[in-house]
This record gives structure tokens, C-alpha cells and sequence, in this order.
């Protein structure tokens, strides 16, 4: 079942005095993995809404899943400054759940 707890005092930008909040909270966003490095165990993943490449560590990607560029992902990013800075919960998404969370 869902969590009746909700908070009603954040704005969902993670702006204010409590901005290092559960990452649960953060929106979870839609991108492509661009850049993939399995040796270094990083890449950047393209975020559809920022426009923008993120950094995405293998420690921040779900356990079992396996990347290759191109794959959709989905993921939640911490953020400095207005910007994404780093990817997090990453997990590969397929075509149709992919149409249902847009």
C-alpha cells in the first residue's frame, strides 16, 4: 500500500533549510546512457529535461543491472546550484515502462 506520510512543507526542489532530504523525495527522471566506461566504473547519462549530460557512478546503479550505452534509464539526481550534478538509483527502463512514466 501507499505511504500515508507526506510532507506538505517542501516545494520538491530541495530548496530551504532541509535540501539534504531522502532521496525518495527527489523526482525521478528520464535519460539515455551517452557515455559508458565498465573499466572505470562511470559514464553520463543525458537527462531529456535538463538537457544536459549527468556523471553516474557504478556504485549509484540498482544491483544486477547491467549497462550499455544507448540504454534509457531512469534515475534520480542530486543537484548543485540548479544544476544535476550526479545520478543516482539508476536502473535500466524498457520501451513499455518507459510509456507509462511519461
Amino acid at each position: 500500500g501507499a505511504s500515508a506520510s507526506r510532507s506538505s512543507s517542501t516545494n520538491g526542489r530541495g530548496e530551504g533549510p532541509h535540501s539534504s532530504q531522502a532521496l525518495d523525495e527527489e523526482p525521478t527522471l528520464i535519460g539515455r546512457l551517452r557515455r559508458w566506461s565498465r573499466r572505470a566504473g562511470w559514464g553520463f547519462v543525458f537527462s531529456e529535461l535538463h538537457n544536459r549530460d549527468i556523471f553516474v557512478q557504478a556504485s549509484d546503479i540498482q544491483e544486477g543491472c547491467v549497462l550499455e550505452e544507448g540504454d534509457c534509464l531512469l534515475f534520480q539526481a542530486s543537484c548543485e546550484e540548479r544544476a544535476p550534478s550526479s545520478a543516482r538509483n539508476v536502473r535500466r527502463v524498457d520501451a513499455d515502462e518507459l510509456a507509462r512514466q511519461r
